[in-house]
């Protein structure tokens, strides 16, 4: 195969089986300020109640706060936690990228250089997850060079992958890197023989424009894109196409809160079921409708994403899954 690392792993699609999926508990009293935190403690509650119908769960956690958040999480059998500092609850920016030897079975994890969406947010005991993760998966650590984050790459198992410029061509994170050592980065990295390079993401996004909302793939040539008429989304839409990509279109979200937007792309694949980000409006039936039909054999489970929204993000931005 021509899609594996040297020493012979590579990066499934997302929809391969998965053993366990990870969460970070809010703890950051600058998240949802203007929220109780009881409410964001229910949301978590809400989606891992979800996830856990699908997946084992884990959750890093502070151990100040393990006793009180156990206690919130004793309905559920397949939830552990784990003693783990973060500084947010971005488990896919700041947790590894698993990767999996076809041939042994062996777990690997990508620890990237975490920066905190260029030095945006606080990110110092972010950047030490993604090793304290794969030590607790027993998984073999990759350190790559590249500043990146979970969510800005999308990838079909074969060796295909999509990410943005905006994001890691970005001088807040990797200034003195070109496209074309980005691309001989992630593929020496991931194992791919192909990147796929967007424009950008939303606009309205604290990462400078992720993947994971506005393209993922849903099969090896296909991809569930979001559709607007602004010249990037145009842009990217034209670009996959070229790719030679069968493209489908997910509805706009528009803003969830002010200059923030919510991306229906957002969404977690976990063995059997999907869930979709949810918003309370007309295109919220439309987009289970488009990922029902990319997953005809899976449960879509639908999650309101209204209060998660507002720090940007949704679903499969707080998940980190760990390969079967």
């Amino acid at each position: 195969m021509d899609f594996v690392t040297k020493e012979g792993f590579m990066l499934p699609a997302e929809w391969s089986p998965t053993a366990v999926v990870w969460l970070s508990w809010p703890v950051a009293p600058v998240l949802w300020s203007d929220i109780p935190r009881k409410r964001v403690e229910e949301e978590f509650v809400r989606l891992i109640r979800l996830i856990a119908r699908y997946s084992e769960v884990k959750v890093a956690v502070a151990t100040a706060e393990r006793d009180r958040v156990s206690l919130l999480l004793a309905e559920f059998s397949s939830v552990t936690l784990v003693n783990m500092e973060t500084d947010d609850v971005w488990c896919r920016d700041h947790g590894p990228t698993f990767l999996k030897n076809l041939r042994t079975g062996e777990l690997a994890a990508v620890d990237w250089v975490y920066n905190g969406w260029g030095a945006k947010f606080p990110f110092q005991k972010d950047a030490q997850v993604a090793a304290q993760i794969a030590f607790q998966e027993g998984a073999k650590v990759l350190s790559s060079t590249l500043v990146c984050e979970g969510g800005a790459f999308d990838c079909n198992g074969v060796g295909r992958l999509l990410t943005t410029e905006s994001v890691l061509l970005n001088p807040n994170r990797n200034p003195d890197c070109s496209q074309e050592e980005v691309t001989a980065e992630l593929k020496k990295v991931l194992g791919v023989n192909e990147v796929i390079w967007l424009r950008a993401g939303l606009e309205q996004d604290d990462t400078d424009g992720h993947i994971d909302m506005v393209a993922r793939f849903v099969g090896e040539n296909r991809v569930l894109a979001v559709q607007g008429d602004t010249e990037i989304l145009v842009e990217n839409w034209t670009r996959l196409e070229a790719a030679g990509l069968e493209v489908t279109a997910l509805p706009s979200v528009g803003e969830v809160a002010p200059g923030v937007e919510g991306s229906y792309a957002n969404f977690l694949i976990v063995n059997q079921g999907v869930i979709v980000p949810q918003y309370g409006i007309a295109d919220d039936e439309e987009a289970i409708r488009v990922i029902q039909q990319a997953f005809p054999s899976h449960q879509i489970e639908g999650f309101d994403c209204r209060l998660i929204g507002r720090e940007g993000g949704g679903v499969h931005c707080l998940t980190q899954g760990r390969w079967a």
